[in-house]
């Protein structure tokens, strides 16, 4: 084109030719990008909805498809109706409290579409109102207007709406922001309860509270439960939000009794205090007689005793059957005084995430001379099986990260009679000399061990311990068990037993 233009040879006839050739060539990306999206209008729709569904979300809240709603709508209708059709993706609402476009016929109208799913509704804000939490709990206090939790919106959707939540999520940044906003829904007891009623799942999120209050002084925190909630997840401050003077968690969790004992399911998050003192957790447990899902993080706190002279009686969990400990500290005193006749699943981490990041414990069984910086394995053995003399029922047992020396993992094994799904995770096996190799004393010992066991799991094994779990391909051989073992280089930088010079422990 540049030379056409500058030849001075080239006639006017021949340029008039040359710019009706590159005419057409702008309009061609116009016509490519209106036929690119027929094939997928092609697709049926109930189809393209669960292609949405793939979509990625928040690792926070990961069946959360707000934000996948809103860009397939802006596509074209067809992406719109799509999504219509499909009831997944409009389950899980989140609202902010501080966003001034809360509107209750929008939501209302969002809630609709789930047809006969089950419905999850967040309500959380980081600050009330974007004030400084230090200050924004005085404020809250003080006049109800500045709380952002005392939204009309709130109480509309929980105590007014048609649509029944089956989950919901309270997430303060201060226990006066929860007062406020279970204050706002004691306004509509008189127009109707019928989607507070039906809630079965209740998460409260405390961790940024700056103060627990003192069931003393006011009525029990949690008075406000439905007698509905059969799960209930409970996510307590940290130590350094709400600065106690002591690195202990003394303090009751003020639950009813009446909740306690309707509820199947219990999940507790303590926050990173250095001890958790056990009454203030034993007292809420020993009222859930229904309970058969249990789940607590510890955050590596030890579970003590205030007073080692007083008696601290067992508790009984009749029906319990799963058990999950997460960041698990020794000892294992005080868990030993839970009795869980009915346990059939259990699982116990020793990781700050579950991925072997807190790899480092070291336990060695009962008898051995114990190196420096090990525990005794015979508590973990003890605490698993519920006790010396029980006959466990445990079906499914799960151990994530941890160091096993000599023949602890024998020990843990010998007397479940009715294992038969074991998974160790994020395991390290130290060097294992011949007399004490735990999976030819499994083979070996009278009566024989696990029976029943059928699969096996040693997942992210670190490379170089495979050549030293010892008979563990004779083991699996002989008793015909579907061994799954996965190896992962970055689970090193554990190190040995130390040999204690002195004297020992």
């Amino acid at each position: 084109m540049a030379t056409a233009h500058h030849d001075p040879s080239t006639t006017p006839h021949e340029l008039a030719t040359q710019q009706s050739q590159l005419e057409p060539l702008p309009r061609q990306p116009t016509g490519l990008l209106t036929t690119l999206p027929v094939p997928i209008q092609r697709v049926p729709p109930e189809v393209l909805g669960e292609i949405f569904l793939y979509a990625p979300t928040s690792q926070m809240r990961p069946r959360n498809y707000q934000a996948t709603v809103a860009r397939v709508s802006l596509v074209c209708r067809h992406w719109r109706g799509a999504a219509l059709l499909t009831p997944q993706l409009w389950c899980d609402i989140w609202l902010r409290a501080d966003s001034p476009s809360l509107v209750y016929e929008a939501i209302s109208t969002w809630s609709s579409r789930v047809g006969r799913a089950p419905r999850h509704l967040e309500v959380s804000a980081i600050h009330c109102g974007g004030i400084n939490p230090f200050y924004g709990a005085e404020i809250c206090a003080e006049n109800t207007s500045t709380c952002v939790f005392a939204k009309s919106v709130f109480r509309q959707l929980l105590k007014q709406s048609p649509s029944k939540w089956s989950s919901v999520t309270i997430d303060c940044p201060a226990w006066e922001c929860l007062q406020q906003f279970i204050a706002s829904l004691d306004l509509a007891k008189d127009q109707g309860d019928h989607s507070w009623d039906s809630i079965q799942s209740l998460e409260v999120v405390t961790t940024r509270w700056c103060v627990w209050p003192d069931d003393d002084d006011y009525e029990p925190l949690f008075h406000f439960l439905p007698p509905s909630v059969a799960k209930l997840i409970l996510r307590l401050p940290n130590q350094h939000e709400i600065g106690f003077s002591l690195d202990c968690w003394v303090y009751p969790l003020q639950i009813p009794h009446s909740n306690l004992r309707h509820l199947t399911s219990f999940e507790l998050s303590f926050g990173d205090f250095l001890e958790i003192y056990y009454h203030a957790l034993f007292a809420t447990l020993d009222h859930c007689e229904a309970l058969e899902t249990l789940r607590i993080n510890f955050s590596f706190a030890d579970l003590v005793h205030l007073d080692p002279q007083s008696p601290h009686p067992s508790i009984v969990l009749p029906n319990l059957r799963h058990l999950d400990l997460g960041q698990v500290n020794w000892p294992f005193d005080c868990l030993k005084k839970i009795k869980m006749p009915l346990l059939r699943e259990l699982r116990i981490s020793f990781s700050e995430k579950g991925d072997g990041g807190g790899l480092g414990t070291v336990i060695c069984s009962v008898g051995d001379p114990k190196p420096h910086g090990t525990y005794d394995g015979q508590e973990l053995s003890d605490f698993i099986r519920g006790g010396e003399d029980t006959n466990t029922q445990l079906c499914s047992l799960h151990i994530n990260a941890i160091c096993l020396h000599n023949d602890t993992l024998f020990h843990i094994l010998r007397d479940l009679g009715a294992l038969k799904h074991l998974r160790l995770e994020w395991i390290q096996f130290l060097p294992i000399p011949p007399e004490v190799d735990d999976f030819a004393k499994l083979m070996a010992h009278t009566p024989p061990c696990v029976p029943n066991l059928t699969t096996l799991e040693v997942l992210n094994l670190k490379h170089t311990d495979y050549h030293e779990i010892g008979s563990l391909d004779s083991f699996v051989e002989e008793r015909g068990i579907e061994l799954t073992l996965t190896c992962h280089s970055h689970a090193a930088g554990l190190r040995e037993p130390e040999e204690d010079s002195g004297s020992q422990e």
